[in-house]
């Protein structure tokens, strides 16, 4: 890869007065929208201008991508599909692709190029670029709206891996790019761990495909690489002023057809330009590609040597200390100002702020940075920047540039962090993750540098990986040759549980050690103990069904060694079973966790019988998990008490050791919140929820990257109970933030995140409903439905109730937005989806089995198919009647509001008779309701009333109608506001009767208020 494009301009540099050096440049770049993270500003739309004497005293400048000194040529396959990706039929809307290949593919050059032909076919074309820490903020100079009159604007994103990931989500929702059509190229070295979160986050997200096209080596055969290195020389030639018959003299270096070095374009390039500057100079051809990349470096070594003799203005830096600092820029890359000086300092370049300032300075005037308020430009193209560090190493082979022996010690004083409170590690400096991403990258290729200063560097400080992310760790465990002694020795130092931004790179490391390991031992009981380890690995990665084949090896070898061993295995076999227990539970194995889960509980209760200290912790965190096990499985009544004692035993845990117990007492509340939901003890919930969050909020300020998931958790729990209980005002902005939480999580990892944030749209979709916001619910809704959908593909059986569930509310929301045809195959899916898991585990899907089959009979009564509605609500009621004989209270909601649906559909298909029955008893159990909590579900009762007399003036009963609505309008002593519509219908129902019947609803009316209704209507 390249150095970003810039625009084509002139360049003069000078110090001015306070030392800092401005670029002033005749070509501008229109910025369009300037974020702390980025900036967008167009596309360079013409190469750089050549200036002759310039590139003949540092050469290598022409092999930045920005002069194009050599024509573009090939790729017109890659053209072809970029082209068809661009102009595809999606239509309006924004598109994103991946270009990706090794440094030095011509992944640049290529993007110039399309956008070159973009701009050619009416395409405004832009480009994107992260903004340094600390870098001053910068005007728009034009409109950032994507034009009307054009086919649109594409963007491209060099370096997209060297961007902080929320960085690159801010910029795909940019407001600027989701109008009109939008087309964005990434380009960046890798795909894999790295793309495939940021791919499954646009889709889940933005709702828009992701693809990523790999870029083939253009070089593959011989006479392609004669061809390209012939251009290549000729090009140069031009450019440096060496006449063609000479030129024509230079042979091609050799091993170009064989050697796999030259199946980069950027290698080919090299040696061509070292070549044709070689003979410039009366000097012999570079052979190979270390040495052609070495000729090079040199020249810049020579170019800074004249800068600093010149007269006037000589530059104040000698080359030693420009090499150095350029060494420097490799690892960190641009940097504000204030962070370059404390990486001059840490790297023993400057002392003082003047000496900084000076190295800055002079290095800025030898390589202007491409970002305003930045300096530290690193060398390019980024493989040559490589080659320097690695070549200014003691230890290169060849040795063909000039050592430096501060170079072998800079990088330990550059990843310096520094200590936190009682000696923790502290907040790592900006430039330390892209040092140990460059310095692992570079490792890759040359070897003395992974012998002689990243594997020192980690078995000094292996705590550094700490910093580096989960991609660069995963980098790192598979970097050909690494000793897995030292991999292990960084393991040590990570953290022992879950850590959302490592948890990837980690359970890399532990799938490279656990083979390692097993292979170093034939004793069953490590054997065990890997694998147990290797599956928790793989469960905060989100690799579940991995980690369940991981924990059920595990769980056989306990087993075996408790029949045939003398030691007891009991604990270790507990803890096994149950993390089994819950991974069956999340691959959606429901029935056959529950049993193993139950073994666990006994053999904890066991083991705390005869030592209670030792085991008090892991039965109360057995107990908590089998509560989950029997409420997932329908068995509600009995999770609830198993809940309770874990609560309880965390409590005195966390009493005499708060520390230690307090993630756990969290967790035991946060999980007996959702219990207390179940059984309806709603206030209770309420307390619990509270204390819930505020501990996580406590653990997550101590250890976000620890607590960040539960706390999302907490959250999102609280906010259900607050509508739950009435309070949906109170319960919205709980749920965004739980929401804002969990997009963060699934964006890091989408394997174990993704599922939580599809419920927590699902969930927030239906506190906008409540609150009359439809128009925001539906497009929430519909992405929980996409997702859930995402994952059903994935893994059917653990994820089709989330999708039942998905689609039941989706079915609502489409109602309530007036789509009532759209909302009918919603509905039928998700009933057809719960008979399909009511196969599996009837009691468990039953509750979900009878809301689906209800709100299916209110879609096609609302479609007019009331005929087809009648049975499918009939069927409905009977699940509920028989759900609130194993628990009353937490179904007893649903089942009124199905009666009276059902009263409802009877009364419009004629048979208002038959409806009263129903209306009598939902009137009964909705008041039984209201008694309990009548915030909540007095709405409910009124309306429930007036259903009754409704269908009691449908049956031509004028006088006993007016009984329920009478009762209806006196509910409320103060009716609330909400409450006019409704009551305005109640009133509206007695006009219909006394119209029908005067006389008999006038004397029922008198009898009741002391008024005849006439007169209370007035005139």
């Amino acid at each position: 890869m390249t150095e970003p494009p810039v625009a084509a301009q002139t360049q003069v540099n000078a110090p001015r007065a306070g030392g800092v050096v401005n670029a002033v440049q005749d070509g501008v770049l229109n910025v369009h929208q300037w974020k702390p993270a980025y900036r967008l500003e167009d596309f360079p739309a013409a190469p750089r201008p050549v200036q002759a004497a310039r590139v003949r005293r540092q050469p290598s400048l022409l092999l930045r991508a920005g002069y194009r000194a050599v024509p573009f040529s090939g790729r017109e396959d890659d053209l072809r599909r970029l082209s068809a990706w661009r102009d595809g039929d999606e239509g309006p809307g924004l598109g994103v692709r991946l270009l990706h290949g090794p440094g030095g593919q011509g992944k640049t050059r290529l993007a110039a190029r399309f956008a070159e032909l973009s701009r050619a076919a009416g395409w405004q074309v832009w480009q994107a670029t992260a903004n340094a820490p600390g870098t001053a903020e910068a005007q728009a100079t034009a409109d950032a709206q994507v034009p009307a009159d054009g086919p649109g604007v594409l963007v491209v994103v060099d370096y997209a891996e060297r961007w902080p990931v929320p960085a690159l989500y801010e910029l795909l929702q940019e407001p600027a790019l989701r109008t009109g059509r939008v087309r964005v190229l990434l380009l960046a070295r890798p795909a894999g761990v790295w793309w495939d979160s940021i791919a499954a986050w646009i889709d889940r997200v933005l709702d828009t495909d992701a693809d990523a096209q790999p870029l083939s080596p253009l070089v593959a055969g011989p006479d392609l690489r004669q061809r390209l290195f012939a251009d290549a020389r000729d090009h140069f030639a031009t450019h440096l002023g060496l006449p063609p018959g000479q030129a024509a003299t230079i042979a091609p270096p050799a091993g170009l057809a064989d050697d796999e070095a030259y199946a980069q374009v950027l290698t080919v390039h090299i040696a061509a330009l070292a070549a044709v500057d070689a003979l410039r100079h009366g000097e012999e051809e570079p052979a190979g590609p270390a040495r052609a990349s070495a000729y090079l470096l040199r020249r810049e070594r020579e170019h800074w040597a004249e800068l600093h003799r010149r007269t006037p203005e000589p530059l104040a830096s000698d080359p030693t200390a420009l090499g150095r600092a350029v060494f420097t820029a490799t690892f960190t890359r641009p940097l504000a100002r204030p962070h370059a000086r404390a990486v001059l300092r840490l790297a023993a370049l400057a002392e003082t702020v003047e000496q900084a300032n000076t190295l800055l300075d002079d290095h800025g005037y030898c390589y202007p940075p491409a970002q305003p308020g930045t300096v530290l430009e690193p060398l390019y193209p980024d493989r040559l920047a490589e080659d320097f560090a690695a070549l200014s190493l003691p230890g290169a082979e060849p040795a063909v540039l000039q050592l430096d022996d501060w170079a072998g010690h800079a990088l330990a004083g550059l990843l310096a962090v520094p200590a936190g409170p009682a000696g923790e590690q502290g907040q790592a400096p900006p430039w330390v993750r892209p040092a140990l991403t460059m310095l692992i990258e570079t490792a890759r290729r040359w070897p003395h540098v992974a012998a002689t200063q990243l594997y020192p560097l980690l078995a000094a400080r292996p705590e550094l990986m700490l910093h580096a992310g989960g991609a660069a760790l995963a980098r790192l465990a598979n970097l050909p040759g690494v000793d897995p002694d030292l991999l292990g020795h960084v393991e040590d130092h990570l953290p022992a549980g879950r850590h959302i931004d490592l948890d990837i790179g980690m359970a890399a490391l532990s799938t490279r050690l656990t083979g390692h390991y097993l292979a170093a031992t034939t004793y069953p009981a490590a054997h065990a103990a890997l694998h147990v380890n290797h599956a928790i690995r793989l469960v905060h990665a989100g690799q579940h069904h991995a980690a369940l084949e991981s924990c059920q090896r595990a769980v056989d070898l306990y087993r075996r060694l408790s029949e045939h061993d003398e030691e007891d295995r009991r604990p270790e076999l507990a803890g096994a079973l149950n993390n089994l227990a819950n991974l069956l539970s999340t691959v959606g194995r429901r029935a056959e966790a529950l049993p193993i889960s139950e073994h666990a509980v006994r053999l904890y209760g066991d083991l705390a019988a005869h030592d209670r200290d030792t085991y008090l912790p892991d039965l109360a965190m057995s107990l908590t998990n089998h509560s989950a096990r029997l409420a997932e499985t329908g068995r509600l009544d009995e999770a609830l008490p198993v809940s309770e004692q874990a609560v309880q035993l965390y409590d005195e845990l966390a009493a005499h050791d708060r520390d230690a117990y307090l993630p756990d007492l969290a967790m035991s509340l946060n999980n007996h919140v959702n219990r207390l939901g179940a059984a309806w003890r709603l206030d209770e919930a309420l307390l619990i929820s509270e204390q819930a969050v505020r501990l996580y909020d406590e653990l997550a300020a101590r250890d976000r990257e620890a607590h960040l998931p539960d706390l999302a958790s907490s959250l999102d729990n609280r906010a259900t109970v607050l509508a739950e209980a009435g309070r949906v005002a109170e319960a919205l902005p709980i749920s965004e933030r739980a929401l804002q939480l969990r997009r963060h999580l699934a964006g890091v990892n989408q394997d174990a995140y993704l599922p939580a944030l599809a419920m927590s749209l699902n969930n927030h979709a239906l506190l906008l409903a409540d609150l009359g916001r439809p128009a925001e619910a539906l497009p929430m809704s519909e992405q929980a439905v996409r997702l859930c959908g995402e994952l059903a593909e994935r893994d059917r059986v653990a994820r089709l109730p989330d999708l039942a569930m998905a689609l039941t509310n989706h079915a609502m929301r489409l109602t309530e937005a007036g789509r009532l045809l759209d909302a009918l195959p919603y509905s039928e899916q998700a009933a057809l989806a719960y008979g399909e898991l009511a196969e599996l585990d009837r009691e468990a899907v039953l509750p979900g089995l009878a809301r689906s089959l209800s709100t299916h009979a209110a879609r096609l009564a609302e479609a007019g198919r009331r005929d087809e509605a009648l049975p499918v609500a009939e069927l409905g009621i009977g699940l509920y009647d028989e759900l609130i004989e194993a628990d009353r209270y937490a179904h007893l909601p649903a089942l009124a509001t199905s009666l009276d649906n059902y009263a409802t559909l009877l009364t419009e298909t004629g048979r208002p008779r038959d409806a009263l029955p129903v209306t009598e008893r939902a009137v009964l159990l909705h008041g039984e309701l209201a008694e309990l909590n009548p915030d909540v579900y007095m709405p409910d009762r009124v309306r429930s009333l007036g259903i009754r007399g409704w269908a009691l003036t449908r049956a031509h009963r004028y006088g006993e109608a007016v009984v329920p609505l009478v009762e209806a309008l006196t509910a409320w002593e103060e009716p609330p506001g909400f409450a006019h519509d409704l009551l305005a219908t109640v009133v509206d129902l007695l006009r219909t009767a006394h119209r029908a019947g005067p006389d008999e609803v006038d004397t029922v009316f008198e009898a009741l208020t002391g008024d005849t209704l006439t007169e209370w209507l007035g005139p």
